[in-house]
């Protein structure tokens, strides 16, 4: 006699419960998914803000020992600007010739210094690929500045996220600034009367529309 093979019913009801989400449910697994974006994403934001900041404190130090080791190597910190008679405004004309170029050579930017010609000034044909040249130090990636600057037509220039401090009030750079870097500075250590760690030398700053550069 043949055995009678009786259908298995927990296997029926197995394959009737492996059914698709419904509606509802899938509604509440995107209403969970967008809760834990909304909860990441500002954290998210918070460590790549950081990791920028952290970039921008580190040039500083890079800029803060590129000048250590020029005063070091000339004793006295390089002048904020050369080649012109003051006051000098913030124009695109004139020579020009500021501190970071001197610095060039001290943050590993040899083959850039050497190209360019500082008795035709900043803003000559013959230093145009120069001057359009940007620097990774110079920058901040949390500024919202664009990287490079040409006003009315002007010759372009890329720009910085740092400036040398000239004086203790707004005003033209001029031999007679109260600073560190002004027009044809030549400031020691043994000239900050007030102590190194309480004197300002350089700052990260907004980027404008007027900024004229680098250089």
């Amino acid at each position: 006699m043949s055995p009678v093979h009786m259908p298995n019913l927990s296997a029926g009801r197995r394959l009737q419960s492996s059914r698709a989400f419904t509606l509802v449910e899938l509604l509440v697994v995107i209403a969970i998914i967008a809760t834990l974006i909304g909860l990441l994403l500002p954290a998210v934001q918070s460590a790549r803000e950081a990791a920028r900041r952290c970039k921008c404190q580190n040039n500083v130090a890079q800029l803060g020992l590129a000048l250590h080791s020029y005063e070091f190597a000339y004793e006295a910190f390089p002048p904020g600007v050369t080649g012109d008679p003051g006051p000098i405004r913030n124009l695109a004309e004139g020579k020009h010739v500021g501190w970071i170029i001197r610095l060039l050579p001290f943050m590993e930017e040899n083959a850039l210094y050497h190209r360019f010609t500082p008795e035709d000034g900043v803003y000559a044909a013959s230093n145009a690929k120069w001057r359009d040249t940007g620097i990774t130090v110079l920058e901040c990636p949390s500024s919202s500045a664009s990287s490079f600057y040409q006003p009315n037509g002007d010759p372009r220039v890329a720009v910085s996220s740092y400036v040398g401090c000239h004086h203790d009030v707004e005003a033209p750079i001029d031999a007679d600034n109260h600073g560190m870097l002004f027009l044809d500075s030549r400031v020691r250590f043994s000239d900050i009367l007030d102590g190194s760690s309480h004197t300002l030398l350089i700052s990260e700053k907004r980027g404008s529309e007027g900024d004229l550069g680098w250089v």
